[in-house]
């Protein structure tokens, strides 16, 4: 028998409590196993629902061998040990583990989970990095011995400096997760395709398709001048396409812009970067909280539709919308960004003003105006994206 705990199919590794929660629901008897290091320390966690239809987190106890008092082993309580972790749950789905709460149905793990052993990189193929995490280019192992050319996210081990810098570390652990949660919903040609997430034990790796033209905004600022206006064409619309799917999926992106797009071997354009997105209802208000993170400086006001520039912010359909104006901005000028110079204050204020700067020479009449109705300061005028991938087929071809 396996007596590896990733070998288990209850096993969720470092996914969030609250996903725990959502996919446990309200059947007694529903349960997953997963990690959390809420403090210095991994702790193995059984998530269950009770009788009373309520979440119920209880940690598995480390064995303590140096001690007197404790032979060792696996414990949820001093009368039953164990020698692993897999011992204690099988014993603990037969036997009820209170009055209230036993372990009768495994939540198993999605098919997206990988394992860690079939990921392959090395140092020297590190394509970037943030403050949070890293991108490497790697090799997944696929069932069959087949292999693939991956793009990896990696995040960083929360074993930094100070406890805020360790905090940030796991939000943005948690964050990698949820984002791989948001992109395993989507398949559309000009969408990054997920192909899995290892959160068995740190690091935690997101896979992607590896794109191995680069992301839109480098290729423009250096090819841009070389790019003629229909081949600029046929990004947008490319982008407008993939804008278009994850809408009519509910999906709000709330980050679009040329840096997020990324090119494949191809030449296609693909929506990448889930990291801020939502599936929500279209129009739906964020949480005034989400609103306050919003304003730290990390936001990309440039690409900020006004409504999101409040409090509490409100990103829809129609605050990509805008931004996919700046992103057309940024496409007919060879990769500038608007007001270059200019501080963030200053960027907002005109914004919020709806004072948008001219697009640049070059750019198309009939994109000029396309653009103007991306930039309308009243959500309910701006052109929805069906609209938009119609007008640029159009103007392309």
């Amino acid at each position: 028998a396996k007596r590896n705990i990733e070998e288990q199919e209850w096993y969720h590794g470092f996914r969030p409590r609250k996903d725990a929660v959502r996919l446990i629901g309200s059947t007694p008897g529903n349960f997953l196993v997963r990690a959390t290091d809420t403090g210095p320390t991994t702790d193995i966690v059984i998530s269950g629902c009770d009788d009373n239809k309520k979440t119920v987190n209880i940690t598995i106890r480390l064995p303590y061998p140096y001690s007197k008092f404790d032979n060792g082993g696996w414990h949820l309580s001093q009368k039953h040990k164990f020698p692993t972790i897999v011992d204690l749950v099988e014993y603990y789905r037969v036997h009820r583990l209170s009055k209230t709460l036993g372990l009768t149905k495994v939540i198993p793990r999605p098919v997206w989970m990988l394992k860690h052993e079939n990921v392959i990189y090395e140092e020297k193929d590190k394509l970037g990095a943030g403050n949070f995490c890293s991108v490497y280019k790697g090799l997944l192992k696929k069932t069959g011995g087949e292999t693939q050319f991956v793009a990896i996210k990696i995040s960083l081990v929360a074993a930094a400096a100070t406890d805020a810098e360790s905090e940030e570390a796991k939000d943005a652990r948690k964050a990698m997760i949820q984002e791989a949660q948001t992109m395993s919903y989507f398949t559309h040609d000009n969408i990054i395709q997920f192909l899995g997430v290892a959160c068995d034990h740190q690091p935690v790796l997101v896979l992607m398709e590896f794109c191995a033209g680069g992301d839109l905004l480098s290729h423009l600022s250096k090819h841009g001048k070389a790019t003629d206006t229909r081949e600029k064409l046929v990004y947008l619309y490319e982008a407008a396409r993939g804008m278009f799917y994850l809408h009519h999926k509910k999906c709000v992106h709330r980050d679009l812009a040329a840096r997020n797009c990324l090119i494949s071997n191809k030449g296609t354009v693909k929506i990448a970067d889930f990291g801020l997105s939502k599936v929500m209802d279209a129009g739906q208000a964020e949480e005034p909280e989400d609103a306050a993170k919003s304003s730290n400086a990390q936001v990309p006001v440039r690409w900020m539709a006004p409504e999101t520039l409040k409090r509490p912010a409100t990103f829809a359909n129609a605050s990509d919308i805008w931004a996919f104006g700046v992103m057309t901005y940024e496409v007919f000028s060879n990769g500038a960004k608007p007001w270059p110079d200019d501080p963030v204050k200053y960027v907002a204020t005109q914004i919020r003003k709806g004072n948008m700067p001219s697009l640049p020479q070059g750019t198309p009449p009939k994109v000029v105006t396309l653009v103007s109705s991306m930039w309308y300061r009243a959500t309910v005028t701006r052109g929805v994206v069906r609209f938009l991938r119609h007008c640029l087929l159009n103007i392309s071809l």
